[in-house]
């Protein structure tokens, strides 16, 4: 199903002045930002991963390392992508509440 509601505020958001260039400069940064995998080992508490089964932006191949760690809890939402707290927002909700709960 296509928001159409946010398909438009971001539609607004890339038409104005200077977003294109904002845009780039954002996604080379990332590019160039320090990987998860070498620091992952010195994570020393519980951690909660929830990732959508459709996101393209960071595919679910790349949870792998967070199930080899052991103090991961994973969850793959169904019909999800990179955005489950919008996309999912009251199952979202729920499950970080139960999460901080424990």
């Amino acid at each position: 199903m296509v928001n159409h509601s946010y398909a438009n505020v971001l539609y607004k958001r890339l038409s104005l002045p200077g977003s294109k260039y904002a845009f780039i400069s954002a996604l080379k940064g990332s590019a160039k930002a320090p990987r998860y995998d070498s620091k992952l080992a010195e994570i020393d508490t519980n951690m909660l991963l929830l990732w959508g089964k459709e996101d393209k932006m960071i595919p679910l191949k790349y949870v792998r390392p967070f199930m080899e760690h052991g103090n991961s809890r994973i969850i793959i939402l169904e019909n999800c992508g990179h955005r489950p707290h919008a996309e999912k927002a009251k199952l979202f909700n729920k499950i970080v509440r139960d999460f901080l709960a424990k």
